[in-house]
């Protein structure tokens, strides 16, 4: 069965599923009770179902866009009428084709598992060339040099690699990514414009010239994340038969992906990011929720309207919070007995959504509904700018652990992170009084 198929059916199965857990909701609503144990326990299974297909259908999405990726490619048009290999054009980011992603896959494995000694031509080529886009600076004690320990992340992977940092960061699913070169800090400018208006003037009569915007500036600088060391047996290196290189991207890519979303959510803002949450609690005040226990209609409405039009309106406007408040959320129904959560519909791309927004799971938020705990945040989250510095790197620790016949592996991203609002009415948070 085709994998599409396969995703288009899944969907209609979660949405009969919904419409089940949407008519158990109503039936307790008009019934003006609460939930009996086997009502939670059958709602709560239900649930369960449904999260385990959309991972299943996402899951087919992506291998019929990759397949279909590939399908497009004709990697024989390379080198023609004369021109240069793209491939083999020093610095220039090449098209992924199967035979490019299992040269890449050989290099790496090679870098993986063998001494620089053993390198082929090939493998020394491939290396080189992907060692070009290694940092240049040359800071004093702290320059990250191109030896043969280091080896920078194939546009092949990078795919992969990203997939993995941003399944474990809510922040970076949900921000803006800026791409820089270098880490240079990059001054970032905003203005807030929203206290002035036109004026309608009379005959001869001079225009006002003392109403200027503010005009501010953030600086984004760029931080070392480290996904600290992986230490991998050689016998499993050379004798493996599975795919260990994605296994190694998707390992990296989630501990970078966590630590990172942890700064991006709480972090200080000095010598770190500044998280979402600590720069809507310094800039803004927080929306009181009605109630210290519990989440209500009324309260995702006002949070939702908390946010200026001008934000609330535009396409990107989302919800955020963690997964146990995602499901206490779930249960909520408006005054009609209707469901506030919508699943997928079963066009592909299209995501679940509240009150017709989508939403992004961050656990690094708080997990309890209870007094003083910032559950929610809605807005336009692209105003959370994520800067990354170059390209992440993966070094090869190759001496250091040959007495337990051992090589360590660790991967290094240079990141940053900021709310840069033209005013403070793009995103608000909900807190329990």
């Amino acid at each position: 069965m085709p994998q599409i198929q396969k995703s288009q059916e899944l969907r209609k199965l979660n949405i009969e599923c919904h419409g089940k857990m949407a008519a158990l909701l109503k039936k307790v609503h008009d019934e003006k009770r609460d939930l009996t144990a086997d009502e939670n326990s059958q709602w709560d299974a239900m649930d369960k179902e449904f999260e385990s297909r959309v991972k299943e259908y996402e899951r087919c999405e992506k291998v019929e866009k990759r397949e279909e990726e590939y399908s497009r490619l004709d990697p024989r048009r390379a080198g023609r009428d004369g021109g240069l290999d793209p491939e083999n054009v020093p610095g220039q980011r090449r098209q992924v084709t199967p035979e490019s992603r299992a040269k890449a896959s050989r290099t790496l494995r090679a870098f993986m598992s063998q001494a620089p000694s053993e390198w082929d031509d090939e493998i020394r080529a491939e290396i080189r060339r992907t060692q070009q886009d290694l940092p240049k600076e040359a800071r004093a004690l702290s320059a990250i040099t191109g030896a043969a320990g280091a080896f920078t992340i194939a546009q092949d992977f990078m795919p992969e690699l990203d997939k993995a940092l941003k399944s474990y960061s809510g922040m970076m699913e949900a921000g803006r990514i800026v791409p820089t070169d270098d880490g240079s800090d990059l001054p970032w400018p905003k203005e807030d414009d929203t206290g002035n208006t036109g004026e309608q003037l009379g005959e001869g009569s001079a225009t006002n010239d003392a109403t200027d915007p503010v005009y501010a500036s953030v600086t984004l600088k760029s931080y070392v994340f480290s996904s600290k060391l992986i230490r991998v047996p050689i016998p499993l290196l050379v004798d493996t038969e599975f795919d260990l290189e994605s296994d190694l991207f998707d390992m990296l890519g989630k501990r970078i992906g966590r630590i990172f979303n942890t700064r991006a959510t709480l972090g200080s803002g000095s010598s770190q990011p500044r998280g979402l949450i600590t720069a809507l609690l310094a800039d803004t005040t927080p929306v009181a929720a009605a109630a210290a226990g519990a989440i209500a209609y009324g309260d995702m409405v006002n949070l939702e309207h908390a946010v200026d039009p001008a934000y609330r309106l535009q396409p990107g406007a989302a919800w955020m919070m963690h997964d146990d408040v995602l499901k206490v959320i779930k249960k909520i129904v408006d005054s009609n007995g209707r469901q506030l959560f919508l699943p997928a519909n079963d066009a592909p791309g299209t995501p679940a959504s509240f009150m017709g927004r989508p939403y992004f799971i961050n656990q690094d938020m708080d997990n309890t509904v209870a007094t003083g705990k910032e559950t929610m945040v809605f807005g336009l989250l692209k105003k959370y700018i994520v800067r990354r510095a170059g390209r992440p790197i993966i070094m090869r620790l190759a001496e250091r652990y040959a007495e337990f016949f051992q090589v360590g592996f660790v991967a290094f991203d240079r990141l940053e992170g900021q709310l840069v609002s033209g005013g403070s009415t793009a995103v608000r948070v909900l807190q329990q009084p």
